[in-house]
């Protein structure tokens, strides 16, 4: 009697582990790279004191581009429940925001913001002729 109750959990040990062993294969999901130029982006924003915020971006290229960069960054405050552009950093006035003929490109800058207000960036990168456009979350200067 004792061996087809130790066989049974023996068999019912096996089948678990093995599926379990399935599922996590078929769960992955493969993030494909932004497009056919940018293969991928990031963003944030933190408070470095005083009101001040620093906004950082990095985007990588899918190889060497003729430019590379962020086209526009947006800082927004938090005006009862919306969100109110309160300045703009373009790379025509911030050359610093892009360069030329590499495969990545990151930068930050900062803006003097108002103690205890919260803040958040639109963020606009771009690689080539391509560009997306992302929102980093919100932090209190």
């Amino acid at each position: 009697m004792k061996r087809p109750i130790s066989t049974f959990i023996s068999l019912f040990t096996l089948i678990v582990l093995a599926v379990q062993l399935c599922i996590p294969a078929s769960a992955i999901t493969l993030t494909p790279q932004a497009s056919d130029y940018i293969a991928q982006y990031n963003g944030n924003i933190v408070s470095i004191g005083n009101g001040t915020i620093k906004v950082s971006f990095s985007v990588q290229g899918t190889g060497t581009l003729e430019e590379i960069g962020a086209s526009k960054i947006t800082i927004e405050k938090k005006v009862g429940k919306t969100w109110s552009p309160v300045k703009t950093f373009d790379k025509t006035d911030y050359p610093e925001l892009a360069t030329t003929n590499s495969w990545s490109h990151a930068a930050s800058i900062q803006y003097p913001g108002e103690p205890g207000a919260y803040y958040r960036a639109e963020i606009i990168v771009f690689g080539g002729p391509d560009s997306r456009t992302f929102t980093t979350n919100s932090q209190r200067a």
